[in-house]
């Protein structure tokens, strides 16, 4: 092989090999990029959902309490406040949940405060008053708490601030999984582009030693004069 070409297929190959390093070096930080991006997607949508949970346990822990002052309406023994009580702890418990799932969301914590307000309200202009009233009184008591119309605004207003914290999770859970899905996508298309680099390069090496060894090597082997055969 003449020096020429010794030069040209190692200048060839060390071009291929930088190629190739440059391609894995470039689809690596755009993966890394992309890794990084998908992760905090994830966590976001992890959050939403977590929080979509902790809302409808505040919302199912109101609703036993409800139902727990109306069953001891009709009841009027011990074992009927048992939902109230049980609904009231899992309420402080919902609340703490969220206070922190909502610490660095200033907007939607101002919702829960409100929400958290109008919930505190019903039970103490509501409940606590049933409950505090004379068994000859409770019952008139919460007919006219009904006709006012006291329960159902406080309860009203409690869903209406829920719904709105829960419509704006439930809008970040959207953006979110479009992210999830977009970055995904990306990934997907650099990880085929830089393999489909990477062959061409190898092809184009392949071409390069058959045109710079395998070729030459053929066309000097078909020059060389055939050996004779020894007579006996």
């Amino acid at each position: 092989m003449k020096q020429a070409q010794v030069f040209s297929l190692s200048r060839t190959l060390g071009a291929a090999m930088a190629a190739i390093a440059l391609t894995v070096i470039l689809t690596g930080v755009a993966n890394f990029g992309a890794l990084r991006e998908l992760s905090a997607a994830i966590d976001a949508r992890t959050r939403s959902l977590e929080m979509i949970r902790a809302l409808d346990a505040l919302r199912s822990s109101m609703l036993d309490q409800e139902a727990g002052i109306r069953g001891h309406l009709l009841a009027r023994d011990a074992n009927s406040l048992e939902p109230y009580r049980d609904g009231a702890a899992a309420f402080e418990r919902a609340v703490v949940d969220l206070r922190a799932k909502l610490a660095d969301a200033p907007a939607q914590s101002a919702l829960f405060a409100e929400a958290e307000a109008a919930a505190r309200a019903w039970q103490v202009n509501v409940a606590q008053k049933i409950l505090a009233a004379p068994e000859s009184e409770a019952r008139g008591l919460a007919e006219d708490i009904e006709r006012a119309g006291e329960g159902r605004r406080r309860f009203d207003a409690f869903r209406e601030k829920l719904a709105a914290i829960e419509r704006a999770e439930n809008r970040n859970l959207t953006v979110q999984s479009e992210t999830v899905a977009r970055v995904a996508r990306r990934a997907t298309v650099v990880s085929v582009l830089g393999a489909l680099v990477v062959l061409v390069i190898c092809g184009l090496v392949a071409l390069a030693v058959r045109r710079l060894i395998v070729d030459p090597l053929t066309t000097r082997s078909g020059r060389w004069p055939a050996r004779s055969k020894c007579s006996a």
